[in-house]
């Protein structure tokens, strides 16, 4: 019995630790290396900007890994590509950084996501996820895929990739890739969605406060 509930300590231990780092500690050290390095990786050195993308891989991997556990088939999907990705990435001589900061600023609106799953009543935390996911996953990537993508450089992270045969690792990270996009724009016509609920539910909210306010004028 008293080896029961020592165990049963140690776990919520345990799952009180994969909530403060599902939420709190690995999107946090995430968007700081987004935010210090997004528009300054050309002003780095190779060695430096190698570094820090080697150290988001590895916080990547773990987060991804442990949130495993946590999520339904869809994030878990999410993730397995995730994990595919970094640890190519990882093991490439070649990093391609424009290309991996702009993916890793994706993480900007899961703060704001992490946070209303605690906070779902705080109508300014919707806002700011609705706007960073549209602006980062959407706006910022999109525009960089059409017209900023180099194909050479892209195909450069798999020439000679340690752990993945060239031709293995382009399909991988292609397929990946489209994937990762669909899934993108599959949440953004919900998060989309809502916000026409929204607007419509407002609207409606108005006018049948107008209705009544001159129903109350006409009585009086």
């Amino acid at each position: 019995m008293f080896k029961l509930f020592i165990n049963n300590i140690s776990e919520n231990r345990y799952l009180v630790f994969l909530n403060k780092y599902k939420f709190v500690i690995a999107p946090l050290i995430i968007s700081i290396i987004n935010f210090t390095t997004i528009y300054n990786y050309d002003r780095f050195t190779i060695t430096t900007t190698n570094n820090l993308i080697e150290l988001t891989t590895n916080i990547y991997i773990i987060h991804y890994t442990i949130d495993l556990y946590f999520s339904s088939f869809i994030y878990k999907l999410h993730h397995i590509i995730s994990i595919l990705c970094c640890y190519i990435v990882y093991n490439s001589n070649y990093k391609y950084p424009e290309l991996i900061f702009m993916i890793n600023n994706f993480e900007v609106s899961t703060i704001f996501l992490n946070l209303l799953l605690h906070h779902n009543n705080i109508f300014s935390l919707k806002i700011l996820f609705a706007l960073s996911f549209l602006y980062y996953r959407i706006y910022l990537f999109y525009y960089f895929y059409l017209f900023e993508y180099d194909n050479e450089k892209f195909n450069m992270i798999c020439n000679n990739n340690i752990v993945y045969y060239d031709s293995a690792c382009i399909i991988i990270l292609n397929t990946s890739n489209y994937i990762i996009m669909a899934m993108n724009l599959y949440w953004s016509t919900i998060i989309l969605d809502e916000i026409k609920k929204f607007i419509i539910n407002s609207n409606f909210i108005q006018n049948s406060n107008f209705i009544q306010n001159r129903k109350s004028l006409k009585i009086s």
